[in-house]
């Protein structure tokens, strides 16, 4: 997903997927778009603020639903790139940031033009709290509009219950487990386990540079093995290797909207590849490749990397783009960002006090469901 403020554009999303088709790389972009703003979806939020923060975070003010609509629509008909390799897909960021009349929309453009539908489903306790006081659930309610299909690709799914699960299962729908992310913002661990054997299908994914601190693929799947070891001491019941690169592989194809196509290594497949050295030390002595794999590599053994039997990468570096020129280029571009981001940064320093207390707070609260390892005593007890 890629975000654009203060909202999308059709040169935005055309910029985006010129990068890469530039590299080579095979992606679907999905712009997120919401119409409501966070103290929207959180109005309570507001009440602990500094007066002065808080009138400031009520003059805020999402773009239009129809404006939204009408971007997207006109991306999807003047898409200039061949879609096998950069497909456009639409992105309502969080369903609790987005009114029913945006998901429909959604829902449609996905249909029409059928394409991927993105969303961020459940990352976090405070969005479970919120839906809570709903009398549906936001599975149920993506389902309602429309927004639960074959095309519909879910981030985390961490604060689920079993009746979304089934629902999700029944769908077809697609839930990426994002471990590195849900640990670095302590969002919680997703049931992989109770997913898959629900019948959910299941992708890996590593989220955005900012929530993992990295797109190491290897890391996410290797984390998301060793995680379902945490939640029962019944080791059959912890998610296999062979499991883990399923969904890393085929599972990703069907969340990219290329069953089919990716995943496999058979004919009639596109020919993307990575080829690893087996001369690395741990695959020494070489006795079950995929555990080794997955519980060993870290990328280091990466030797070359084919995008359709086209090289992109190999003897170390990215052969489609000038790296020493991007470095400098996004070094001066996280300057001018940081420089245009003042404002916005300074009113997030003011803010920051009653966002931590109200964050720290939610995390205290019962729910029917537990993703984390501390109890809620134990977090009052240890809370500063």
């Amino acid at each position: 997903m890629a975000a654009e403020l203060p909202m999308v554009t059709l040169e935005g999303m055309v910029a985006i997927g010129q990068a890469y088709a530039d590299v080579g790389i095979r992606a679907v972009v999905a712009p997120m778009i919401s119409d409501r703003t966070l103290y929207e979806a959180y109005p309570q939020l507001t009440t602990t603020l500094p007066a002065h923060v808080k009138a400031q975070a009520l003059g805020m003010k999402a773009p239009s639903t129809s404006a939204l609509l009408d971007v997207c629509r006109q991306a999807q008909r003047e898409w200039p790139f061949d879609r096998h390799k950069v497909q456009l897909g639409v992105g309502p960021a969080i369903p609790l940031h987005c009114s029913d009349e945006l998901l429909i929309g959604c829902a449609e453009i996905s249909r029409e033009f059928d394409v991927p539908l993105q969303t961020h489903l459940l990352e976090s306790k405070l969005q479970a709290i919120a839906q809570s006081r709903s009398a549906e659930s936001t599975v149920q309610r993506l389902h309602r509009l429309g927004c639960l299909t074959g095309r519909t690709s879910l981030a985390h799914g961490v604060w689920i219950d079993a009746d979304d699960m089934a629902l999700i299962a029944s769908s077809g729908a697609t839930l990426v487990h994002n471990p590195m992310s849900n640990l670095r913002l302590g969002s919680g661990v997703a049931p992989l386990r109770q997913l898959l054997s629900a019948g959910v299908r299941v992708a890996i994914g590593t989220d955005a540079s900012n929530t993992s601190d990295g797109q190491n693929m290897f890391e996410s799947i290797r984390l998301a093995a060793y995680l379902s070891r945490i939640g029962s001491p019944d080791w059959a019941s912890w998610v296999s290797a062979e499991e883990v690169f399923e969904s890393a592989t085929s599972g990703a194809s069907r969340a990219l909207g290329l069953e089919g196509l990716l995943g496999r290594l058979q004919p009639g497949q596109l020919a993307d590849l990575v080829i690893i050295d087996l001369a690395q030390s741990h695959y020494v002595p070489l006795r079950h490749p995929l555990r080794q794999l997955v519980f060993g590599e870290s990328g280091a053994g990466i030797r070359r990397v084919l995008v359709g039997g086209r090289t992109i990468f190999a003897d170390g570096r990215v052969q489609t783009a000038d790296e020493r020129a991007l470095r400098m280029a996004a070094q001066e571009a996280a300057a001018r960002l940081d420089r245009a981001g003042a404002p916005a940064a300074e009113f997030a320093a003011a803010a920051y006090p009653a966002l931590a207390a109200f964050c720290c707070d939610g995390q205290m609260a019962a729910l029917g469901v537990h993703r984390q390892l501390f109890r809620n005593d134990d977090a009052v007890k240890d809370k500063p």
